[in-house]
């Protein structure tokens, strides 16, 4: 696994066999220039800020795109279920898996929260927390 906000893929000069975009923000014709000639590339989600449908138009693109092309696009969709949910806060609970918290804000700033989020900056999951009123 390449984390690619470490490294510039687009600078290697390597083709890839499988390309797995997790909340990236590479356009599909960039993924096909990193994938092998009969690779694949698993589009999952992704920013895409200034556009009314979010990453799906990406999904589709690359999607509508596969048939006419030597490479194989596919599109992952996740559905967490409340099992799914449990186990993850077990194994957070546990200490097994520290999640990265870039920021954390109060409720009453839930649009300044979502601001830095779109800006594309964070480097880990931006929070809003909610108390209880006493």
């Amino acid at each position: 696994m390449i984390d690619s906000t470490k490294t510039d893929l687009t600078t290697t000069g390597r083709r890839y066999d499988v390309i797995l975009q997790a909340g990236g923000t590479d356009t599909a014709s960039t993924l096909r220039r990193l994938a092998a000639p009969k690779g694949t590339v698993v589009l999952l989600s992704g920013e895409a800020s200034g556009r009314i449908v979010g990453p799906i138009g990406r999904v589709v693109k690359g999607l509508a795109l596969s048939p006419f092309i030597g490479q194989k696009a596919l599109a992952l969709a996740v559905m967490p279920t409340a099992s799914d949910l449990e186990q993850l806060s077990e194994v957070v609970t546990a200490g097994k898996l520290t999640p990265v918290i870039d920021r954390t804000y109060p409720l009453r700033d839930t649009a300044d929260a979502m601001a830095y989020r779109h800006m594309g900056r964070a480097r880990g999951k931006v929070i809003v927390t909610v108390t209880e009123a006493a």
